[in-house]
């Protein structure tokens, strides 16, 4: 599909192909029952932080498959951005690091650590999946990074 400058175009797509709310949902009454009403607050920014980790950390392989109907592709095209600029702004933005940190601020004890727990676990679980290790495994354990070989 040839995606236009249809602002809100990726938004949308993301929200309705993701199992965020399900996996933000996960964290609290599974893992360890909620011991207050806090971690309701955090459940906009863990679905922004649980989409936009999935989408930075899929881009390198969807990239090299040649797709171009994922999230930053579509950014790109809407934001008239580079894919580098597209990558940053989602990584960055209210995405990821962002609500990451406005989580951590919020919620407290052990939803604080289940949630602490959940994010370093959900931005290792992929590495392999989206081949990471071609382009972390030279920072991780030395030697040369090869880029675009």
């Amino acid at each position: 599909m040839k995606v236009h400058e249809a602002a809100t175009w990726p938004d949308y797509l993301c929200s309705k192909m993701g199992l965020s709310p399900l996996y933000a949902f996960a964290i609290f009454l599974v893992h360890s029952p909620p011991v207050s009403e806090s971690y309701i607050q955090v459940m906009g920014d863990a679905h922004c932080f649980i989409e936009g980790a999935n989408d930075v950390l899929s881009f390198y392989k969807e990239f090299l498959a040649g797709e171009t109907g994922n999230y930053i592709s579509c950014r790109v095209v809407v934001m008239k951005r580079s894919q580098v600029e597209a990558l940053q702004d989602v990584a960055n933005a209210n995405r990821v690091v962002n609500a990451y940190h406005r989580i951590c601020e919020t919620l407290k004890g052990q939803e604080l650590m289940a949630w602490m727990v959940f994010a370093a676990g959900y931005l290792t679980f992929p590495c392999d999946r989206y081949l990471l290790d071609e382009i972390l495994s030279p920072v991780l354990y030395g030697g040369e990074m090869k880029v675009g070989s």
